[in-house]
């Protein structure tokens, strides 16, 4: 009879342990990202440079850059709209193939919607590596220079 109490305490304790394990990974997996918009950059560098560091030697750049906060300036050579909250910027020259892409949250970044192709702009975001293009993430827009 005792024995069957001890499995059972067991059993709800085992019960109890994974609920809360649960809920701790689905409050981490639907965490929000941090803001950048008050975090100090790492580095400051044109999206020139900084394609041309990861085209010389991407060890070297991630070593360096790899899930820092870079504020990154350059000329927008191409807009794509992700979906209704999120806007991709295509940073780089006009006859570039690559660049430097930065994805922007419009909701914390109220001037998203004002940015036009060969406007200068510039942005801090978290460095994620180079795939085709060299990728910023959770971008928050500091200035827009409008082309004339």
């Amino acid at each position: 009879m005792k024995k069957n109490r001890i499995y059972i305490f067991i059993a709800i304790l085992i019960g109890i342990g994974l609920a809360i394990a649960a809920g701790v990974g689905f409050y981490l997996y639907n965490k929000a990202p941090e803001s950048l918009k008050n975090k100090e950059s790492d580095f400051t560098i044109t999206a020139l440079d900084l394609y041309t560091q990861y085209e010389t030697n991407e060890t070297n750049a991630d070593q360096q850059y790899l899930d820092k906060v870079l504020e990154v300036s350059g000329n927008v050579a191409e807009i794509l709209e992700n979906t209704d909250s999120q806007l991709t910027l295509l940073l780089g020259e006009a006859d570039q193939l690559s660049g430097v892409s930065c994805t922007i949250d419009k909701l914390n970044s109220p001037f998203a919607d004002e940015i036009q192709v060969n406007d200068y702009i510039i942005l801090r975001g978290r460095c994620t590596g180079k795939l085709m293009d060299v990728v910023l993430i959770d971008c928050i827009i500091q200035n827009i220079k409008k082309y004339e």
